[in-house]
């Protein structure tokens, strides 16, 4: 609405005490025909969509009848007071809100004062206010004047708070943008720098994979190489293992006969150790033989004595077999002696045989552990080897995805430049939509 007070707008349109005067004369007439003419009106603006639209029913359309008669009311009081202020405001509002144009408003107004006009005239011309002529002439211009200038005003009033109510929804809606492009542009320039600090983090990231993906790749080779060297110690160790396992079943091999040779000598030497004693048996009973023989010829010695000379020759026979029975007896003595050393000696065999038995049943049995061992020893070191295989494969496969990882981090860190750029011409243009938004709004405003 206008700036202009009540008072100046009713000052600078002519609505005086005389007009207020004259509305007022006017209030039974209108009370009486207004009805009719706003029953004529409303009929004539439904034949017409772009004013029909306005009314939801024929309640909506009754609605709007009784607050028009009690508008007039309060125009013909003639007061113009905060009441009818009020009461004009709100149908411009309404207006607006309706979407009723200020040309369909004003031609629809048109049809209101000139059935009042009308009315005005026929009743001054039927003689029901009992005047003269000229007084007739004089008072009906001064009615016409006052409900024409009434109207006006009311239509005035009416438009400019159509027009106010519109450019102050103009002024929401352009604030209501402004907001909106404001928080559009401040989220995106926020959107930019953060665009701006990721694209950077990630560049500085992709670098930084890029590096560790070389150091990893350096690592991988060095630990490939150092697993194809364990997998070829692996196959050294397994053949080795192998070969000692076959040297330990040859030596059990060999231990087995060394136990066989050692009973058949054991067997042999028990049995050389029965011949002894039964020379020993033989040597006893020459012994025994020479002991007698000796005896028998003491004895022939001295019955040869008895017999004197005639038992000479038999004493010479005596005293050989005495002396053939004592180197009997000294020869047997001796073969005694010898035969009882080797009996010693075939028992120290016997014992040293047996103790060397034994050193080799346990060599047998150490040689069966070291052969078991072994064989454990061959599982763990197929499985070592099987695991350092597959280990080579993984790592191989590790210096694949390094590879990878490589390419793809120097991708990531181009395309992190390039989004960094991208993020920075952002950040220059959400400033320009700035200034050119500034731009916009200043001059949409001044409209």
């Amino acid at each position: 609405m206008s700036d202009c007070s009540p008072q100046t707008r009713l000052a600078f349109i002519r609505i005086d005490d005389e007009v207020r005067a004259a509305l007022r004369e006017l209030q039974p007439l209108v009370a009486r025909v207004l009805p009719g003419v706003l029953d004529e009106f409303y009929a004539h603006v439904s034949r017409f969509s772009e004013t029909g639209r306005m009314f939801r029913d024929e309640a909506h359309k009754r609605h709007a009848r009784e607050k028009q008669l009690a508008h007039w009311q309060e125009i013909v009081s003639g007061r113009f007071d905060d009441a009818y202020v009020r009461s004009v405001t709100r149908i411009g509002k309404a207006h607006h809100h309706l979407g009723l144009e200020p040309q369909w408003y004003i031609a629809s107004y048109a049809m209101v004062i000139s059935g009042l006009q009308r009315a005005i005239e026929t009743e001054i011309d039927s003689g029901l206010f009992g005047r003269k002529a000229r007084d007739k002439r004089e008072h009906k211009a001064r009615l016409l004047s006052a409900v024409t200038r009434a109207a006006l005003l009311d239509m005035d009033y009416s438009i400019s708070v159509y027009l106010q109510s519109g450019l102050t929804a103009k002024q929401e809606l352009i604030d209501g943008l402004s907001a909106s492009f404001r928080s559009v542009i401040d989220t995106v320039a926020s959107a930019s720098t953060e665009l701006q600090a990721t694209a950077g983090s990630l560049s500085e990231t992709a670098r930084s994979t890029s590096a560790q993906a070389a150091d990893v790749a350096m690592s991988s080779e060095e630990a490939s190489a150092n697993v194809q060297a364990v997998a070829a110690a692996t196959e050294e160790l397994t053949s080795s293992v192998a070969e000692i396992a076959r040297q330990v079943q040859e030596a059990n091999r060999i231990a087995g006969e060394a136990v066989s040779h050692a009973q058949h000598t054991d067997a042999r030497i028990g049995e050389l150790s029965q011949a002894a004693s039964r020379i020993g048996d033989v040597v006893k009973l020459i012994t025994d033989i020479a002991e007698q023989t000796n005896l028998l010829a003491l004895n022939a010695t001295i019955e040869a004595a008895r017999a004197g000379e005639a038992g000479k020759g038999f004493a010479v026979v005596a005293q050989e077999v005495k002396a053939l029975a004592s180197q009997t007896a000294k020869a047997t003595g001796e073969i005694g002696g010898q035969i009882a050393a080797m009996q010693a000696v075939t028992r120290d065999a016997v014992t040293a045989i047996k103790e060397i038995g034994a050193v080799i049943g346990r060599i047998d049995e150490i040689a069966a552990a070291i052969a078991a061992a072994v064989q454990q020893q061959g599982g763990a070191t197929r499985e070592i080897s099987g695991n350092v295989t597959r280990a080579a494969d993984g790592t191989r496969q590790v210096a694949t995805t390094i590879v990878a990882v490589r390419e793809n981090a120097a991708e990531t860190g181009a395309a992190s430049d390039q989004l960094l750029g991208a993020a920075k011409a952002l950040a220059v243009e959400s400033g320009r939509l700035d200034g050119a938004l500034q731009q916009f709004i200043a001059s949409v405003r001044a409209a």
